[in-house]
């Protein structure tokens, strides 16, 4: 019995770990087949990030570009890329394929604003100076040159290095400073003339004579605007102010001056972008601010307020003196775009024995910067002492929210990437 038992002993070791061995070899053979088909889903999941950066960055290259990738061989796979227009944005998906796996990515681009910026310009004349104080980004396609101890709240960017220059040389960037970026200053008008022929306003010389106009705008707070024209000619003959409700005059809110030149003030109620264009004209092209511009319902007050306005010029943007300006602070609410000038105070308003401030919630985006102020010694210190303060407030909307048909950056930037 005792060797029968033994035997059977021996028996059902030699059973149990031929069943262990098995079932350990299976878990073995398993654990590979996972392990392999996770190096498979890998793969394929790394196409198709390479496909969807690749896409980006032609696109970035070439807005127009929508031809995508088909079947194409990469890292012993296959790439399919689909790019769709969706409107101004574009909708990416890339297909990545390994053996028996595929992965997906969908990224959507739109274009990149200029509004977004505090303050914008391919080069800097007049320096941001003692006395005065800028808010959100702020970026320069050039050297960024500081006078003194002026304050940058927001991140500072420029292409090229940084120059301190006055007394002392000390200006404060509270949100960093960068160097290195480089975001041309690139658009046309085509696209804003188009928006208001559609469902908007173009304001041009009616008697087809050719003829540069003045258009005067104001703006008021129950929603309306009232206007009027003359021939740029210098008879300064206005015809009769009209009023109409914004949604009427200009129903997509571009309002759009051919070959003409601005003048406005007012209150604005709704969303609206202001255009002067020169259409090759020396006397055309420019915005004249005469009064304060002011929203209805303040965003610093109600930060759900939809009041905004873009205010586009081909040439310059200027603060006009008259009764209402000179000796005066000045507030402006908006975005301001001056695509072959700058934006400032007219000489008169510098040279007049007055410092003022001017109050800005918005944006400058310009061609070049402008001297607001002159400036003096005191105490060892340089100091403005006549023409306008700078005090720049960054409207945060303005990241998100855009003026109707405000110029983008012809740039793309990524929005979402879901995979």
């Amino acid at each position: 019995m005792g060797g029968k038992a033994s035997i059977l002993m021996i028996l059902g070791f030699n059973l149990i770990f031929m069943v262990a061995g098995y079932n350990y070899s299976r878990m073995t053979m398993g654990a590979i087949d996972n392990e392999v088909e996770y190096i498979d889903q890998n793969i394929a999941h790394n196409i198709a990030i390479s496909g969807a950066n690749m896409a980006a960055n032609r696109i970035f290259l070439s807005k127009v570009w929508t031809t995508g990738y088909n079947n194409t061989p990469l890292f012993g796979g296959t790439l399919t890329v689909v790019v769709v227009d969706a409107g101004l944005n574009k909708i990416v998906t890339s297909t990545g394929t390994y053996k028996s796996k595929t992965h997906t990515v969908r990224i959507e681009l739109k274009p990149s604003y200029y509004s977004k910026f505090g303050n914008f310009y391919e080069t800097i004349s007049a320096y941001p100076a003692t006395g005065d104080t800028f808010n959100g980004p702020f970026h320069v396609n050039g050297t960024l040159t500081t006078y003194g101890t002026p304050v940058f709240n927001g991140k500072a960017t420029s292409k090229l290095n940084l120059s301190k220059q006055g007394s002392p040389k000390d200006p404060k960037f509270y949100g960093g400073y960068e160097s290195g970026i480089d975001i041309p200053l690139d658009f046309d008008t085509t696209g804003m003339r188009q928006a208001a022929a559609n469902n908007g306003k173009i304001l041009n010389d009616t008697t087809n004579t050719g003829k540069d106009i003045n258009v005067e705008l104001v703006f008021n707070a129950d929603a309306t605007v009232t206007w009027r024209y003359s021939k740029n000619d210098g008879l300064n003959i206005w015809t009769a102010p009209k009023t109409e409700s914004i949604t009427s005059f200009a129903p997509n809110g571009v309002i759009y001056v051919e070959k003409g030149n601005i003048f406005v003030k007012g209150t604005v109620s709704g969303q609206v972008s202001i255009v002067s264009s020169s259409k090759g004209s020396t006397k055309s092209g420019f915005v004249y601010q005469t009064d304060d511009i002011v929203y209805e319902d303040d965003p610093r007050i109600n930060p759900a307020s939809t009041d905004i306005l873009g205010i586009i010029a081909e040439k310059d943007i200027r603060l006009l003196k008259n009764a209402d300006t000179q000796g005066q602070d000045i507030i402006t609410q908006a975005s301001m775009f001056s695509k072959n000038g700058n934006i400032g105070p007219e000489d008169a308003l510098i040279n007049y024995a007055y410092l003022g401030s001017w109050r800005i919630l918005g944006g400058m985006i310009g061609k070049n910067t402008r001297q607001t102020a002159k400036y003096g010694t005191v105490g060892g210190i340089t100091v403005p002492v006549q023409g306008y303060m700078l005090v720049h407030t960054y409207d945060e909307r303005f990241l998100t929210f855009v003026p109707p048909n405000f110029p983008n950056t012809r740039m793309y930037e990524i929005v979402s990437w879901l995979e």
